[in-house]
């Protein structure tokens, strides 16, 4: 195809395409880009295109750009666009550097494309009903054990060792059964708009110490090794803490489930200028990159392992109550058997 048909190509996309000398210079945008913002084109001066990436995602996609360019890598993130046909919609912007000059200086350019996070994704309809079929038997599996252990207590065991192991069983079920209608119910207030945030000052290092002091356990059981890297000094952030030690409980409760013996879990926490980071890094699985996109979308779970359990809902959450905090978070992967990690952003309280 000549340059004038992919130029037209790029112009009936639903995408928009953009070419770019460097993340902070002007850029070449199709028109797909001015139809998704309201954006004037042409547009006004000392405009930059990513000003039309919503505020609380900017800051963490410039930065990413950046270093991604430093380091001659790929970009692959998803924001939520500000205007009038695209505010608060996802898009996954994808965009790699041309190729560097033969002395290893600084990339010549950028040629990247964003598109709607949903294209390419099922109905609504079915990815409902795979995640009611989900839901159903995530549901069931304690409840059948529950029944068990019930119709065995029944039977009058004299055995005191057996009606412990019996009692013990339905605790921890009834547990399992606990959490998956808890994460139910978070993510019906969230879609809601029914959560109340209650900010407080407080130590986010102390809040992932705690959290990581109580999946020890869990780690231990499976031969993992869980590890912390975080300062002396104290990183505030003004949140609602219930609400950040649940982002971090499911990040973890995340990592440990998806790494296989031996395997570790890295934490770490910092302060980066304006903002406190939280990175949990495994060496599990992976994230497909074909699934990357979506791994915070509700009705879009991998493909099901044997050995992984729960709803799928604990992503979502993260999600949904750090952007409540005004902060982001990401997910990176290579892929299948080389693990994920997973940022997260708040702004720092003095």
């Amino acid at each position: 195809m000549t340059a004038a048909e992919l130029r037209l190509v790029a112009e009936l996309s639903t995408a928009f395409h953009f070419r770019a000398a460097a993340p902070q210079a002007q850029a070449w945008l199709s028109a797909g880009f001015f139809t998704i913002t309201g954006v004037p084109d042409p547009p006004p001066p000392g405009w930059h295109w990513t000003d039309a990436i919503h505020a609380d995602d900017r800051a963490s996609f410039r930065d990413r750009w950046r270093r991604a360019d430093a380091d001659g890598a790929r970009l692959d993130i998803e924001v939520r666009l500000e205007g009038a046909a695209g505010a608060g919609q996802r898009y996954r912007i994808r965009a790699a550097p041309l190729e560097r000059a033969a002395d290893g200086g600084v990339s010549p350019g950028w040629v990247g494309v964003a598109q709607g996070a949903r294209e390419g994704m099922g109905t609504t309809a079915e990815l409902t009903g795979e995640f009611l079929a989900t839901a159903s038997h995530e549901l069931r599996t304690p409840l059948n054990a529950i029944a068990g252990w019930l119709h065995v207590l029944k039977l009058h065991l004299q055995d005191d060792l057996q009606q412990a192991h019996a009692l013990a069983a339905i605790e921890r079920n009834v547990r399992v059964e606990k959490a998956l209608i808890e994460s139910l119910l978070d993510v019906s207030e969230l879609a809601r708009g029914t959560v109340t945030i209650v900010p407080t000052r407080i130590d986010l290092t102390a809040v992932v110490r705690t959290a990581v002091s109580n999946a020890s356990p869990a780690a231990t059981a499976k031969s993992l090794g869980l590890h912390l890297a975080a300062p002396a000094a104290p990183v505030f952030v003004t949140v609602d803490r219930p609400k950040i030690e649940q982002v971090v409980w499911h990040l973890l409760a995340n990592a440990i489930r998806s790494t296989s013996p031996p395997g570790d879990v890295h934490v770490e926490v910092r302060r980066d200028g304006a903002h406190a980071c939280l990175r949990v890094r495994d060496t599990g699985e992976g994230i497909d990159v074909n699934f990357l996109p979506y791994v915070f979308e509700p009705f879009s779970q991998r493909p099901r392992i044997a050995a992984r359990a729960g709803l799928g809902l604990g992503l979502t959450v993260v999600r949904a109550l750090v952007e409540l905090h005004g902060g982001s978070v990401s997910a990176a992967s290579e892929g299948h058997g080389h693990g994920a990690v997973f940022d997260v952003t708040l702004p720092s309280a003095a």
